[in-house]
This record gives structure tokens, sequence and C-alpha cells, in this order.
């Protein structure tokens, strides 16, 4: 990923440290995505990964694919 945001030519410092502060909070109280949240959640997530506490998009995303191995891999 890091190799493909660099090749791009508007990849400039400032924007680097920009999308560094600005992707984890993603979904966040405050941040973008905040509304799409709890959409996300609903909607997409599998229900064994809908816990309590999930406050940002990798947050959901993390739970998602931990919940989809484990669904995937009981005999």
């Amino acid at each position: 990923m890091e190799r493909w945001f660099l090749s791009h030519p508007n990849a400039f410092q400032i924007e680097i440290e920009s999308w560094n502060i600005l992707a984890p909070n993603l979904g966040r109280t405050g941040y973008p995505a905040t509304a799409e949240l709890q959409l996300v959640i609903d909607r997409y997530m599998e229900p064994e990964a809908r816990v309590p506490g999930i406050s940002t998009i990798f947050d959901a995303i993390e739970l998602d694919d931990i919940a989809t191995l484990r669904k995937h891999s009981k005999p």
C-alpha cells in the first residue's frame, strides 16, 4: 500500500502526514465516516463481530476479519 501511495505524483509529505492522522480515526466521533460506521456494523459485519465499543472503521474491519476467520476455520 505504501509503495502504491508513494508512486502517485501528488504524494507529498504533508498529505502523508494528514492521512496518517485521519485514517486511524475514520468513524470516530468528529471525523469523517462517523455516520457510516453504524451502517457498516449493522449491514456488513458478521453478527459475531458486532461487539460494543467499535469506534473506528479499522476496528470494524479487524473484528469482522477475526469473526470471518473463526467462522471458516471451524470443522
